[in-house]
């Protein structure tokens, strides 16, 4: 069970590495979603990459069919 100081511990490490300037944080190039990082980051533990490009993908083109951004 996550507690608020579980929360505070976390926020307080955010903070010490990242900072609280949105100025000087940076966007690594990835995914445009936290979806997208998720089913990467599930399907690369037991598939060739290709496979999982090949899920990643799939959503990709499910979500457009949906209107929607992936």
């Amino acid at each position: 069970m996550t507690t608020d100081h579980d929360v505070q511990k976390l926020l307080t490490h955010i903070t010490a590495q990242f900072g609280t300037d949105p100025e000087r944080w940076f966007l690594p190039d990835g995914y445009q979603s936290v979806a997208l990082a998720v089913l990467d980051a599930i399907y690369s533990t037991g598939n060739r990459y290709a496979g999982v490009m090949n899920v990643v993908n799939g959503y990709r083109r499910l979500r457009a069919d949906e209107g929607a951004d992936p």
